[in-house]
C-alpha cells in the first residue's frame, strides 16, 4: 500500500477554518459584511497558494493588493473619512468586486500549478545546490557597486531599450534571494545576507523611490519559508517559535519603515537625490542620509505618516468605486479596447519598432473612466487605475472573473519558461521572486504595463540564465567542489 502523497497545499483547510473565525469577526467589528467577506476570501486565497516547497511569494503578494484594496474602507470604518478624500458611497460594492476577483486569481493560481505540475515538482524536488556563500557575496558586491562607480541612465543610454537594462540590472536581485535560500541551511552564509542586504538597499535608496522595501519583504519571506507548522518534530516546532518571535518584530519594523518613509522621509530624500545630479557622486548623496534621516525623525508624527501611508495603497481602490458607478451607466463598456491595447503593447517591441506609441502615464484612464479630474502627463505625474477596475471597463464582473483568472495563469506559465531556463531551484525561486514583487504586488498598476513587463522580464531573465548562469554556477560551486 502506497503511502500518501503529501499535499503541496498543507494551509489550505487550516487558513480556511481560520478565515471563516476572523471573517466573522471583522464582520462585527466593523458592522460590514463586505469587509467580513473580503477577511475571509485573503485566508482562502493564501491557503490555496501558498506551497510547502516555495517562499510564499505569491500568497505574499496577494495579500499585499488585497490591503491596497481594502485598508482605506477600513480606515474609513474607524476614522469617519477616506485619506485623500472621495465620494464613499461606492466602497462596499468595490470590495465584493475586489474579492471576487481575488478568488479568481487564487484560483488561476492553483489551476496553473496543476497544469505544470510534473514540471514544478522535478524542478523544486531536487536537492539544494552546494553554493558557497563567501562566492556569491562576492558576486553580488561586484555587480551592485557598479551602480557607486558609474551613473546608469537606461533611458539615456537606449531609450528604446531601456526597459531591458532596467531588467538586466533587476537581474541582480535574483542573487540575493538566492543568498537568502543558502542561508537558510548555511548559519556562516548569514553574515552575508546581511552585509549584502545593506549594500542593495543603498544602491535602491540612490533612485529616491521606495524600492529598498523588496530586500526587507525578501529577507521576511525567506524567514517564513522555514515556518513549517505541518511539520510535528520537536526541532520545528522550536524554529516556528522562533521565526514567531522574530517575524513578529520583523514585520511591525517594515511597517515602522513604511510609516517613516511616507510620513516625511519620501519627499526629504526626494529633494536631495533628484537635485543633486551629476553635481555629487553616489557616496556623498549618501552621507547626507543620516541628516535627512535625523529631521525626518524629529518631525514625525504618526497620525500623519498612517494617513499617508493608507492613502498611498488606498488610492487605487477609490478609483475602483467610481468606476463601479461610472461604468456603464455614464461610460459605457469598452467590449476588449484595453485588453487589446495591453496584448499590443507586449507583443510589440519597442527596440524592434520605435514608432511604437508610447503609453505615457495612466492619468487619463483614472479621468475618462472615474470623472476625477487628477494631474496628468502635463505635470509629469502618473496615477494608476488598476487591472481589475480595467477589466470591469472592458467586460463587466465577468471581465474581472475571467481575466483574473487568466492573469494569474499566464504569470504561472511565465514561471514555468523561468522553470525550463533553470539550472537549479534557487535561482528559479530568486527569478520568480523578481518576476511576481514587480508584476503581481500592485493593485493600481496598468494591465499594459503589467502584462508587457512581465513577458519582457521573463524573456531576458530566462536568457541569461540559460547563457550565463551555468558558468555562473560553476564558479559559485567550485569551492565546494573541492
Amino acid at each position: 500500500m502506497k503511502p500518501a502523497q503529501k499535499s503541496f497545499y498543507p494551509l489550505q483547510w487550516g487558513l480556511l477554518l481560520l478565515g471563516v473565525f476572523f471573517g466573522v469577526l471583522t464582520m462585527i467589528v466593523f458592522q460590514s459584511v463586505a469587509i467580513g467577506f473580503a477577511t475571509l476570501v485573503v485566508f482562502i486565497v493564501a491557503g490555496m497558494t501558498w506551497r510547502r516547497d516555495m517562499p510564499p511569494i505569491l500568497p505574499f503578494c496577494l495579500a499585499f493588493q488585497w490591503i491596497s484594496a481594502v485598508a482605506g474602507t477600513v480606515f474609513f470604518r474607524v476614522y469617519g473619512y477616506f485619506p485623500g478624500g472621495g465620494d464613499t458611497t461606492g466602497l462596499e460594492l468595490m470590495i465584493w468586486m475586489s474579492s471576487l476577483g481575488f478568488l479568481a486569481l487564487g484560483v488561476g493560481v492553483r489551476v496553473g500549478f496543476s497544469t505544470f505540475a510534473k514540471s514544478f515538482y522535478k524542478l523544486l524536488a531536487r536537492p539544494a545546490p552546494e553554493i558557497d556563500p563567501k562566492r556569491l557575496f562576492m558576486l553580488i558586491l561586484g555587480l551592485y557597486l557598479v551602480s557607486f562607480i558609474f551613473e546608469i541612465a537606461p533611458t539615456a543610454i537606449w531609450f528604446g531599450g531601456a526597459q531591458i537594462i532596467y531588467n538586466l540590472l533587476d537581474f541582480r536581485f535574483v542573487f540575493l534571494i538566492m543568498l537568502g535560500l543558502v542561508a537558510i541551511s548555511n548559519p556562516s552564509a548569514k553574515k552575508y545576507l546581511w552585509m549584502a542586504a545593506l549594500i542593495v538597499i543603498l544602491v535602491q535608496l540612490l533612485t529616491g523611490f521606495s524600492r529598498f522595501k523588496e530586500v526587507f519583504f525578501a529577507i521576511l519571506l525567506i524567514a517564513i519559508f522555514q515556518w513549517r507548522p505541518w511539520v510535528g518534530s520537536k526541532y520545528q516546532k522550536s524554529l516556528n517559535a522562533k521565526i514567531v518571535m522574530l517575524g513578529v518584530p520583523g514585520a511591525a519594523f517594515i511597517l515602522g519603515c513604511g510609516l517613516l518613509w511616507t510620513g516625511g522621509l519620501k519627499m526629504a530624500w526626494r529633494d536631495v537625490t533628484w537635485a543633486s545630479g551629476a553635481s555629487q557622486s553616489p557616496i556623498e548623496i549618501l552621507a547626507q542620509f543620516s541628516s535627512v534621516l535625523g529631521k525626518a525623525v524629529a518631525n514625525f508624527e504618526l497620525a500623519h505618516a498612517i494617513d499617508e501611508l493608507v492613502q498611498r495603497l488606498a488610492s487605487g481602490s477609490m478609483y475602483f468605486s467610481y468606476v463601479l458607478r461610472n461604468v456603464p451607466e455614464i461610460t459605457p463598456f469598452e467590449s476588449g479596447a484595453l485588453l487589446y491595447r495591453a496584448i499590443v503593447n507586449a507583443t510589440v517591441p519597442r527596440f524592434l519598432f520605435p514608432e511604437k506609441t508610447n503609453l505615457g502615464g495612466d492619468s487619463w484612464l483614472v479621468r475618462k473612466y472615474t470623472g476625477l479630474n487628477v494631474s496628468g502627463d502635463e505635470s509629469g505625474t502618473s496615477v494608476g487605475l488598476g487591472y481589475m477596475p480595467e477589466f470591469f471597463i472592458d467586460y463587466g464582473v465577468l471581465g474581472i472573473l475571467i481575466l483574473s483568472f487568466a492573469y494569474a495563469f499566464l504569470l504561472i506559465v511565465l514561471m514555468r519558461i523561468l522553470a525550463a531556463s533553470s539550472r537549479d531551484k534557487f535561482i528559479f525561486i530568486g527569478m520568480s521572486y523578481s518576476l511576481l514583487s514587480a508584476f503581481f504586488m500592485t493593485f493600481d498598476a496598468s494591465f499594459a504595463k503589467i502584462l508587457a513587463g512581465a513577458m519582457q522580464r521573463t524573456i531576458i531573465f530566462s536568457a541569461l540564465a540559460v547563457i550565463f548562469y551555468p558558468t555562473i554556477f560553476a564558479w559559485l560551486t567550485k569551492a565546494k567542489k573541492q
